[in-house]
């Protein structure tokens, strides 16, 4: 019964065989964490302690993990020995149709209804090109955009170093994988460093505004998931070597820094929270996945349900907050519950809309949306190379 009720609200979707379970696992539990942490708005005061206090910061998980996949990519395309720039081109094709449709759509209607019923307002030019907080302090519209643009930006601009060492420096693949990563881990890091010393004392807006949402201070999380896929790449042996005890590692680091950023801030902490919570979120994150990199299936309807959410993570980062509860929750209660339900039992409610419509509208984003680009960049690529590895 449930199946069939499933399938005519046409949730089902096709999910690729090949999926790696393990990374799926890492994958849902970060935007479960991103979107409980988000409902907090719905929820009490008591219950939003609890989850402040046990928190993970599922943007970080998503930086590494993207890293290590786009990594992984890269170092399979530049390895085939003909290597051109039409090898970028095809890269950012495929990327770029991966993730862009569905945030123009979303960030078009969030925009139309910004400006719905109001004088002409701004018009948010710069989040197309995802230049929000390139440079400058990310506005207060469409906040979570944010992370998109860091990620944007890594695609643009790794990719075509690697490539600019290869071609003009001649410099092999593998020393400008390890070059690029430092650096771009120590660019990053300092320049924390030097935010966090110019702009004492730290506040949590700050913390926020001026380093943790910015792009230029956030590269280096997705780096280290490049360094995880050089050594998975090129050192497999080292790779899978007591990928057990890496994986608890790498939990024991994630739980402590938790922790640090928890305690009375003292100057030290202060520092931590600030500028090195970053560095070991990603550290702790990229020891579990040569375990989770190796964790190929499961059974069940717990690995079901956790493969779908894998699948639809992305158009649910993009929905569940602002579009959902800045507009859709909004007008659901202004025009279908607010005149019949009190305030109470209205955020109860809620909170019920926000997980089933985000769960419901990134499906059929996934479908109607993703997929079908996904199928056109698998059908055109660019110059006389055809092959190009699925990303």
């Amino acid at each position: 019964m449930f199946k069939r009720i499933w399938h005519l609200l046409g949730f089902n979707i096709n999910i690729d065989p090949n999926r790696v379970y393990g990374l799926d696992m890492l994958r849902a539990f970060a935007i479960i964490s991103v979107v409980i942490t988000h409902a907090t708005t719905y929820t009490p005061a008591g219950i939003n302690k609890i989850v402040e206090a046990i928190y993970i910061d599922g943007v970080s998980i998503f930086f590494v993990l993207s890293g290590f996949l786009i990594g992984l990519i890269l170092l399979k395309t530049m390895s085939e020995g003909n290597l051109n720039f039409y090898t970028l081109i095809n890269f950012w094709w495929r990327r770029w149709l991966r993730t862009i449709p569905a945030y123009y759509i979303i960030l078009s209607a969030v925009i139309i209804s910004y400006n719905y019923n109001k004088p002409p307002g701004p018009t948010f030019k710069r989040y197309y090109f995802f230049a929000q907080n390139l440079f400058t302090t990310h506005p207060g519209f469409f906040i979570e955009t944010w992370s998109l643009s860091v990620e944007e930006w890594f695609y643009l601009l790794i990719p075509l170093l690697f490539y600019s060492f290869i071609k003009y420096f001649n410099i092999k693949l593998p020393t400008s994988v390890l070059i690029i990563s430092i650096l771009v881990i120590a660019f990053s890091t300092f320049l924390r460093i030097e935010r966090y010393f110019d702009n004492l004392p730290i506040t949590p807006f700050k913390r926020d505004f001026i380093i943790k949402l910015q792009v230029l201070t956030r590269l280096d999380n997705i780096m280290y998931g490049v360094l995880a896929a050089y050594i998975s790449y090129y050192h497999g042996a080292i790779w899978v070597k007591n990928k057990g005890t890496k994986l608890i590692t790498g939990i024991c680091i994630l739980l402590l820094s938790k922790l640090l950023t928890q305690l009375p801030q003292t100057y030290f902490l202060s520092f931590y929270t600030t500028v090195l919570t970053f560095t070991f979120n990603a550290i702790g994150t990229a020891l579990l996945l040569p375990y989770l990199s190796n964790y190929k299936t499961g059974t069940g309807t717990f690995y079901k349900i956790i493969t779908y959410i894998s699948v639809i993570s992305y158009s649910m980062y993009l929905i569940n907050l602002t579009p959902m509860q800045d507009y859709i929750i909004p007008f659901i209660n202004k025009n279908m519950l607010g005149f019949v339900i009190n305030g109470g039992i209205l955020k109860h409610i809620d909170l019920a809309i926000m997980f089933i419509l985000t769960i419901a509208l990134s499906i059929y984003s996934f479908k109607f949306i993703e997929s079908p680009f996904i199928k056109l960049r698998n059908k055109v690529t660019f110059g006389k190379n055809k092959t190009v590895p699925a990303i």
